[in-house]
């Protein structure tokens, strides 16, 4: 549960959702405290373009939705599987 907090601010704040599931996660740890998370694929992330302050690459290779309902599907599925 720890990376939740992270990972729910960021898709309010933002709209981005990141696949947090345990598959696509590493944890980042210093001396035994964790630093932070690595997202193995970002391809699995999620974003919500009417919430996201930047510019969405042309390239961008994850799903784009169409409302926040879809956003917090898509986030929701992975983080509790």
């Amino acid at each position: 549960w720890i990376p939740l907090p992270g990972v729910l601010a960021f898709m309010t704040w933002a709209g981005v959702g990141f696949d947090a599931s345990l598959d696509n996660v590493s944890f980042v740890f210093k001396d035994g405290e964790l630093q932070g998370l690595w997202f193995q694929d970002l391809g699995r992330s999620v974003i919500y373009p009417e919430r996201c302050p930047i510019p969405i690459p042309n390239d961008y290779l994850g799903k784009l939705v169409n409302t926040v309902d879809e956003l917090h599907n898509e986030v929701f599925t992975g983080l509790f599987q």
